[in-house]
């Protein structure tokens, strides 16, 4: 669980950190004010509500599931999700919008706590589709 915690906090502290110094800088930016790929754009208490309740959903999942608690790959992909979810959210709440800078050949712009996401969920659905679910 401290471990989890450590991710998540960690995932927190280098996408604030990145996108403090890109906004301080020369560096261009554009503020997401939806979610991924813009979605619920101007829909700021229905995106943020959505993301509480799923943050809750695995919260709690991640601290109850046996199956979870025991796969150190399944624990630290749901960490670096909710770390990259808890990340956005709070850069929402606090500037309104989502900071994102890193353009990569034909992918939209994203941030740091994008990439937790994305890699956290690609972890999960690997996991999940390539090892026994009992």
């Amino acid at each position: 669980m401290i471990q989890g915690l450590g991710i998540v906090f960690l995932v927190i502290i280098l996408d604030f950190l990145t996108k403090f110094a890109v906004v301080n800088s020369s560096t261009v930016y554009h503020i997401n004010t939806g979610g991924a790929f813009s979605l619920f754009r101007g829909q700021p208490w229905l995106l943020g509500g959505a993301v509480v309740v799923l943050l809750s959903v695995l919260t709690y999942v991640l601290i109850n599931r046996d199956k979870i608690k025991n796969s150190p790959f399944l624990f630290f992909s749901f960490a670096l999700f909710i770390g990259g979810s808890i990340s956005n959210m709070l850069d929402r709440w606090l500037r309104g919008g989502v900071v994102d800078f890193i353009k990569i050949w034909l992918f939209p712009v994203f941030n740091v706590a994008d990439l937790a996401i994305t890699v956290g969920v690609v972890y999960i659905l690997f996991v999940s589709l390539l090892y026994d679910r009992t």
